[in-house]
């Protein structure tokens, strides 16, 4: 590499870890902000969260006593898989490699809401974790839903993500359906996916392009394209793990 190449190179490596910086700094001070009634609006990034959180207000007489009580015990079971999930050893080998990358992810910053769309969580601009305590019913789910969403914060924490890139938000789901286990042999015979040639990629590409197809920026076709043109290359990013779990 001559002269001019290497100190281009050097400038550049500044540019992009002060850019770095500067993000992680804004989501510290965002997690500051964070409390119990936290809204989950459209996130900074440009994409809308995959969990709309609502809340309900009870009005005398309209019957909402035994939807309370419903949310209620949805909530302590969320609160329940939540403490679990935080002492799978995969979620703690992901917070650990989160604050190596310099993007801590206090305990706090992983909430239980209800959510309106039939999605099991979702990671949220503010650098927080949504687990939807009327989705989410088993420990497995649970453990899951969290390191899938941690991957995209591990994927935000390492480099600038633009989230209205179709391309890169495919890439980001492709490495969290296949880091996560949301892919494994049990959860797809659940499905009614009895294919066993394949079955493995062929469902990172289903629920990758399911995920994208959210992406207001994208919708179906183009997620489609987004996840074919990614896929080899961000299928083999297993970062920060050796390997596929």
């Amino acid at each position: 590499m001559d002269k001019q190449a290497r100190n281009y190179a050097v400038k550049h490596d500044a540019v992009v870890e002060a850019a770095r910086t500067e993000r992680q700094e804004v989501l510290a001070r965002n997690r500051t902000l964070l409390t119990l009634e936290l809204e989950f609006e459209r996130a900074a990034r440009g994409v809308e969260s995959h969990c709309h959180c609502n809340a309900l207000v009870a009005m005398a007489g309209d019957g909402t006593d035994s939807l309370n009580q419903r949310e209620t015990r949805e909530m302590q079971r969320c609160e329940k898989l939540r403490a679990g999930a935080l002492s799978d050893p995969t979620v703690k080998f992901m917070l650990e490699h989160l604050q190596k990358a310099g993007c801590v992810m206090p305990e706090e910053a992983i909430r239980c809401m209800r959510c309106d769309e039939r999605v099991f969580g979702g990671y949220q601009g503010d650098g927080s974790i949504v687990m939807a305590a009327n989705h989410i019913a088993t420990q497995g789910i649970a453990n899951a839903t969290l390191v899938h969403e941690m991957v995209h914060a591990f994927d935000e924490c390492r480099a600038y993500m633009d989230w209205n890139s179709c391309k890169q938000h495919a890439c980001s789901e492709v490495r969290a359906a296949a880091l996560s286990g949301d892919c494994n042999w049990g959860k797809e015979i659940q499905r009614g996916n009895f294919n066993f040639a394949n079955q493995f990629p062929r469902c990172i590409r289903r629920r990758a392009e399911l995920s994208v197809a959210m992406n207001p920026n994208c919708g179906p076709v183009l997620a489609k394209e987004a996840v074919a043109d990614v896929f080899e290359v961000c299928y083999n990013d297993t970062m920060p793990f050796d390997r596929i779990p």
